[in-house]
């Protein structure tokens, strides 16, 4: 019998989008942000600015925005009551970083390239990543701080079998580690402690969050090809039973 639901098609194919989108994101941006420099000025960034690379990392991270949402409502409708409440907090953080980020990398995929070539660099140091006085930097460390707080929440939803144990097991880490790097930079600012404390929690992220996403999509197959049933993973609830069922 074909037990296929949309929530799991959704599922399967954004878990494995957002893997896509944070491998892309971190190729680009490590060697973007490593070749940044010391900030000296608006004139002096916009003299060095190249399309090319910086869009390179700020195109992956606005599909991650619009994207990161949809995979947490097919968490949500798949995950039976008694964890609810985990996937309802989990899609309730991941909206709002959405709705944050996408906004604000919509900003810096065009406002700010378009402004250097026009040559209307007055106020943009409020604008560019790599501006200490950058609103839309600030508004990064919001929204990766939702993000982890989805993932710290939501990846309490997942529960049963050992697949879904390790992607519960993988969500919380990578929600813990961002949220450390989110409120170390926060709370001490642009300090070279900071700062490095702030990259290896990027590091951190950028190695369990596509495995992690990867393993989710992995997860939303089987219950797609009929491991809706006790004997096999549930993305909650840990004796397998179908929501709907009595026990």
């Amino acid at each position: 019998m074909n037990t296929e639901r949309p929530e799991t098609t959704v599922g399967a194919v954004t878990g494995v989008l957002l893997a896509v989108w944070a491998v892309w994101f971190t190729v680009a941006f490590v060697p973007w942000i490593n070749g940044l420099g010391e900030w000296n000025g608006i004139e002096a960034y916009a003299a060095a600015f190249e399309p090319g690379p910086y869009l390179a990392w700020v195109v992956p991270s606005l599909l991650l925005a619009l994207t990161f949402a949809t995979f947490w409502a097919a968490v949500h409708v798949s995950t039976p009551g008694e964890r609810r409440v985990w996937s309802l907090l989990g899609f309730g953080f991941a909206t709002a970083y959405g709705a944050i980020l996408g906004a604000n990398y919509f900003v810096l995929a065009t406002f700010v390239p378009q402004s250097i070539a026009a040559g209307a660099t007055e106020g943009l140091d409020l604008f560019v990543v790599g501006s200490p006085y950058s609103v839309t930097g600030t508004l990064e460390g919001v929204g990766y701080g939702l993000m982890g707080l989805a993932m710290l929440f939501g990846g309490l939803a997942f529960g049963g079998g050992r697949l879904a144990v390790w992607v519960r097991r993988l969500f919380v880490l990578n929600g813990a580690a961002s949220l450390v790097g989110v409120v170390v930079l926060g709370a001490a600012g642009h300090v070279p402690a900071a700062e490095a404390v702030s990259f290896l929690s990027l590091g951190v992220w950028a190695l369990t969050f596509p495995v992690a996403t990867v393993l989710g999509a992995v997860h939303f197959r089987r219950l797609a090809s009929g491991g809706d049933t006790p004997s096999t993973d549930r993305v909650a609830g840990v004796d397998g039973t179908p929501r709907g069922q009595s026990r």
